[in-house]
């Protein structure tokens, strides 16, 4: 049997506002519950349990990618400057939780590697529209080395790449398709097709990663509120739709 937890509890006595790890921990809720909702429509359409649109699967995909690098972000900076949540994660039992959390921090703003870059490229682009650069930067502008690259392989390989829909109804049937192309080249320049299978693998592992530390760091948070703060309702075979 498969059984899950309902807990309640008053905010105020669960996660009181005047403490610093309460508050840490609350962000990191906000950021799994982002996350979380975007991997439920996500998951399904890369399973083929739905169907679904390549710009679907792509958009979904940047969008889960910039909630990750925004999370990682923000336990990298809390690690760096807030030694109660350090001490807190140093006492964790669960070794595996540890080091997802060691890992994360490893993609966050000013981490390094491929990964790392193209997730804060990912949040840029879901949340900043490429800015139109002039003089000796435009040359540089991703937006336009995507569209000559597009623009040079229509040219070698006698093809015709671009692709504008417009069927009713307009709020939902008319879409761009060259532009998604464009926008999948600029998040990964080297081999767009070759790559997305990739990182959007690497987002869900990682994606992992978050509920992976999360739950030892609930579990271990809620010990460290009085006793009668929580009260746990036992469920069995839960079903969410």
């Amino acid at each position: 049997m498969v059984g899950g937890q309902i807990i309640n509890f008053k905010i105020g006595e669960g996660f009181p506002a005047d403490d610093q790890l309460a508050r840490w921990m609350t962000v990191y809720a906000m950021a799994l519950n982002d996350l979380l909702l975007i991997n439920r429509w996500l998951i399904p359409k890369l399973q083929g349990e739905v169907p679904a649109e390549p710009h679907e699967t792509f958009h979904l995909g940047r969008l889960a990618a910039a909630h990750l690098f925004e999370a990682a972000t923000f336990l990298r900076k809390s690690d760096r400057r807030l030694k109660v949540v350090r001490d807190f994660v140093s006492k964790l039992d669960e070794e595996e939780a540890r080091a997802a959390y060691a890992d994360l921090l490893e993609i966050g703003d000013g981490g390094q590697g491929k990964f790392a870059k193209q997730l804060k490229h990912a949040r840029n682009m879901v949340f900043h529209y490429q800015a139109l650069l002039t003089g000796k930067g435009e040359e540089h502008e991703r937006l336009k080395q995507a569209m000559r690259g597009h623009a040079d392989d229509e040219l070698e390989q006698g093809i015709e790449r671009g692709k504008v829909e417009d069927i009713p109804p307009a709020l939902t049937g008319f879409r761009s398709h060259f532009a998604d192309d464009i926008a999948t080249e600029m998040l990964l320049p080297e081999n767009a097709e070759q790559e997305m299978s990739s990182f959007l693998g690497n987002v869900a592992e990682h994606s992992a990663k978050l509920m992976i530390f999360g739950k030892p760091a609930f579990n271990a948070y809620t010990h460290t509120r009085p006793p009668g703060t929580w009260r746990v309702e036992e469920v069995a075979n839960p079903v969410r739709d």
